[in-house]
């Protein structure tokens, strides 16, 4: 899978979705969602599973000029835990 990276401003708040449908076998679902960050600075809201093959949480806060990696970790209604990384940077917009 291709590494994602998206970015948004230091005063942001974005939410973001990770679509898992790809790693799904047929017929299972995400049931929950967890996410953490590293290095520490964002606020990250409580990831959730959306519809099935979607995780979302809310991100905000971080620091300009940081790169954060974001390690998705979903169950599934089979019992597979699925991961996924994607990468944030955080700009200054003024």
């Amino acid at each position: 899978m291709a590494q994602r990276i998206f970015s948004k401003g230091t005063g942001a708040s974005i939410v973001y979705d990770n679509d898992f449908g790809l790693q799904l076998d047929d017929g299972d679902a995400l049931l929950s969602a967890t996410v953490t960050a590293s290095p520490s600075g964002l606020t990250l809201g409580a990831a959730t599973a959306t519809d099935g093959i979607r995780a979302r949480l809310r991100i905000s806060g971080g620091t300009t000029r940081t790169v954060y990696t974001l390690t998705w970790t979903c169950t599934t209604r089979n019992g597979e835990t699925l991961q996924d990384v994607t990468k944030l940077s955080v700009f200054d917009r003024t």
